[in-house]
């Protein structure tokens, strides 16, 4: 379990805009899913919940369980869908997701990922270029990670993994886990301060 070094339960809207418009530091990482107006995805299971989320994907000219998904392209400096877009017909009736897909509407979830070292303005060109739009046409923070310290590993496990920076999942935001160094103390301020302008 990384060390919570602190949590902001429900934040909202302007809070995370400042936390990822404001943060001190280059992520070596970002991970961050936009949702169309903040819709709630349906509990699974329950046909009442599922009966709520299509009604409100209709109203708001939603696509049902669509996502797609960005990454960032180092090469030719640029976010690019390498994926085809995707919808899940096991939120909904099939007929029902593909007649709002062939209707149109706007996609569910779009995810940007920045992509992991070297540094690079992937973070910075989602935040100046495509942040404002999203948040222009309704779109929400869902969940994100913002890797802000990373470790490697050889052998078996090799890759580069999260060591520390903000989470959110659900209806909280946290700083964890090990953060930069020289720079710990800073970030905890700042998010400190963050909390603190938004109770």
């Amino acid at each position: 379990m990384n060390d919570i070094k602190g949590k902001i339960k429900d934040p909202s809207r302007e809070t995370l805009q400042r936390l990822v418009l404001e943060l001190p530091v280059d992520p070596h990482y970002a991970n961050i899913t936009m949702v169309a107006d903040g819709i709630g995805a349906p509990k699974h299971g329950s046909e009442k919940d599922l009966q709520r989320y299509l009604s409100e994907c209709d109203e708001r000219g939603i696509i049902p369980s669509s996502l797609v998904e960005f990454k960032y392209n180092l090469r030719e400096n640029t976010f690019k869908n390498d994926s085809e877009f995707f919808v899940r017909t096991a939120c909904g009736p099939e007929n029902h997701v593909i007649d709002k897909t062939i209707k149109g509407g706007r996609i569910e979830k779009i995810i940007f990922e920045t992509g992991i070292l070297p540094p690079n303005d992937a973070f910075s060109k989602f935040k100046k270029t495509h942040l404002p739009s999203l948040l222009r046409n309704g779109y929400e923070f869902g969940d994100m990670e913002i890797a802000l310290n990373t470790y490697s590993l050889k052998g078996y496990n090799e890759g580069i993994y999260w060591d520390g920076g903000l989470r959110k999942y659900g209806n909280q935001v946290t700083l964890e886990g090990n953060l930069p160094k020289g720079r710990a103390r800073e970030l905890i301020n700042w998010f400190s301060a963050i909390k603190k302008s938004a109770a």
